[in-house]
């Protein structure tokens, strides 16, 4: 039986992949031009990551020295908050949740984002009132591609992970939930967060178990 379903934030709740994307470039510009991501490698390499992974790797990569790391993740920080500040009630997802809540399954949030972001999307999307816990990469001492933050949802609400489903989009997260021992969702986009492949993912799990 599935007891509880995790879900990501970037790019399973909120299609941010292009706003951490753009925030991140936008504050680099500002030092330099030689440290912004290409399309490319953002994809490969850097899509996924908490800003401050993306940063050390910046460092291997382009030699972004090590004392601006604070002030290109604040100047970030502050674009990225103004724009998670513009959303708006997600009535889909809330349908969701609501939906999963009635069938008597916990829902937690797991996220390489920073404690702040994720709380204002789950306030802004109206979908706070629904999950029984939620970590950031604030919250645990390592972050995805590290199960950690899965691990203290299941322990937080004493779900064991064969009960428990993740749905994931980046290939951070899946190697992080499939790491877990969880079962994973996984997920193009947000589009592809519906009640429908839910459901045929617990439906297809409790199958197995009997």
């Amino acid at each position: 039986m599935i007891n509880l379903v995790i879900f990501d934030l970037d790019g399973v709740i909120i299609d941010s992949r292009e706003l951490h994307y753009e925030c991140l470039n936008s504050a680099l510009l500002m030092i330099d031009k030689k440290y912004v991501i290409e399309r490319e490698e953002h994809l490969s390499v850097f899509d996924g990551l908490p800003t401050k992974k993306k940063l050390k790797l910046l460092t291997e990569r382009k030699n972004l020295p090590k004392n601006l790391y604070n002030k290109v993740w604040e100047l970030k920080q502050k674009s990225t908050r103004e724009k998670l500040l513009e959303l708006s009630s997600d009535e889909k997802l809330k349908e969701i949740f609501s939906s999963l809540k009635k069938q008597g399954i916990h829902i937690a949030v797991a996220s390489n984002s920073i404690r702040e972001s994720v709380k204002i999307v789950l306030l802004k999307k109206g979908l706070m009132e629904y999950v029984d816990c939620f970590y950031s990469n604030e919250d645990v001492i390592r972050g995805k591609p590290n199960p950690e933050m899965y691990y203290r949802c299941m322990i937080k609400l004493g779900i064991p992970a064969k009960n428990t489903i993740i749905i994931e989009d980046s290939h951070t997260g899946r190697m992080a939930a499939e790491c877990s021992g969880a079962h994973l969702l996984a997920v193009k986009n947000c589009e592809d967060v519906t009640l429908e492949n839910i459901n045929l993912k617990i439906e297809k799990m409790t199958q197995t178990k009997k």
